[in-house]
Formats: structure tokens, sequence, C-alpha cells
């Protein structure tokens, strides 16, 4: 119970369990209706606005770049064998 032993962690606590009698009180009232994904959206954008330079990705747009960068950095390591080889049989062989 430390944790309500300050001021501000009791004061956050009491805003969340406020936020959640609120809603408590509209589901009684209207029942369980899921947010619409359509709101997600424009959610997403509002924080685009607050947060300018911030662009949000969908979690497979965010598997796509990663495939895409492990993909470039094994073929640039192919590439540099390749090269290495090719620099070892040109050069000359030493007894």
């Amino acid at each position: 119970m430390a944790y309500f032993d300050s001021e501000k962690n009791k004061a956050m606590w009491q805003r969340h369990l406020l936020e959640l009698k609120k809603e408590k009180d509209r589901r009684k009232e209207n029942g369980f209706k899921p947010v619409p994904k359509s709101s997600n959206l424009v959610q997403r954008n509002q924080t685009n606005e607050v947060r300018p330079g911030v662009r949000i990705i969908t979690f497979e747009e965010l598997i796509a770049k990663e495939q895409e960068r492990h993909r470039a950095r094994r073929v640039g390591q192919r590439e540099k064998e390749m090269s290495l080889g090719r620099e070892m049989e040109k050069a000359p062989k030493a007894l």
C-alpha cells in the first residue's frame, strides 16, 4: 500500500477510478457498444497533430520494414563475402 503514500499516485488512481465509474454507468444505460474502428483512425490522426514528426504505423507495416531491412543486410553481407573472395583469388600467393 506504499503506492498510495504519494499524493500524486493517489490522485492518478482516483482519476482512473472516476473514469471507470463513468464507463460503468454508461454501460448500464446503453449496454456494451464497442468503439468503431473508424474512430480509432481519427484518434490516430489526432495524435499526429499533437506530436508532429511522429508517424504511427501498424504492426504489419513494422514487420514488413524489419523484413526488408534484414533482407538488405543479408544481401550486403553476401556481396562483401563475394568481393573478399575475388580479392583473395587475385592476390599473389606468398610462399
